[in-house]
């Protein structure tokens, strides 16, 4: 099966930078094969904007190309997010870009990761989820609009703007790091709780004498080695 190319990004209010960013990704020669939106699916502004993209893949089709649409809703167990303002949302956060990433790299996909649309810990929390999933061959981008492009946007409710107006895709360097050391990749996964935990339990009492003990045995050269 031909490896897909996926965009994954976050939404707000503003679905136009979503479409501004697919715009450019397919002018640059990028294949899209299919757009992954996770939002906040309890907030009244994200379900209208979802609305409003909804309308730009109808059918499965954007632009005249075959490209999908999918929502990936934010929830904690059963309940759908409206906001992201305590440690257990941004847990969920956290675990559903692990979740969406980890299944999209065992597909083979090519990904695109948008860190531009939505709220700004959602892109941070992205951000480094793309450290723990991504390959060297995988993009993350910033979209740069001018404010008074922006101003334009706005007034005229645009979803698309001219290649001349100033507005422009930015690729952030990322470090892929468990692509580069893969030993790090069980590490990497586990949570702020987990890793807080792991820190007390890598040695126990009897470990940490035998260490001293050894190091008590050690020329001072040996210590500089080790």
């Amino acid at each position: 099966m031909a490896s897909q190319t996926t965009f994954v990004t976050t939404l707000g209010g503003k679905p136009e930078i979503i479409t501004m960013q697919v715009d450019m990704l397919l002018a640059r020669g990028f294949p899209i094969d299919q757009v992954l939106v996770i939002l906040l699916s309890a907030n009244l502004r994200c379900q209208e904007a979802y609305q409003r993209l909804q309308a730009e893949f109808a059918g499965n089709r954007y632009q005249g190309k075959p490209i999908g649409l999918q929502a990936i809703p934010l929830r904690v167990g059963d309940r759908s997010l409206g906001q992201v303002s305590e440690p257990a949302h941004v847990e969920a956060v956290r675990r559903t870009f692990n979740e969406l990433l980890a299944d999209l790299k065992q597909k083979n996909q090519t990904i695109h990761l948008g860190a531009t649309a939505g709220r700004r810990i959602m892109a941070l929390v992205g951000l480094a989820a793309a450290m723990q999933y991504l390959e060297p061959t995988d993009h993350v981008w910033h979209m740069h609009t001018p404010d008074e492009v922006k101003v334009k946007i706005a007034e005229g409710g645009l979803m698309h703007v001219p290649t001349d107006w100033g507005v422009q895709l930015v690729e952030v360097p990322f470090v892929p790091w468990a692509a580069y050391f893969p030993g790090l990749a069980p590490l990497l996964k586990r949570n702020s709780s987990e890793m807080l935990s792991a820190r007390f339990g890598w040695l126990d009492d009897d470990d940490r004498r035998r260490c001293a003990a050894v190091w008590e045995a050690l020329t001072p050269r040996q210590r500089v080695v080790l």
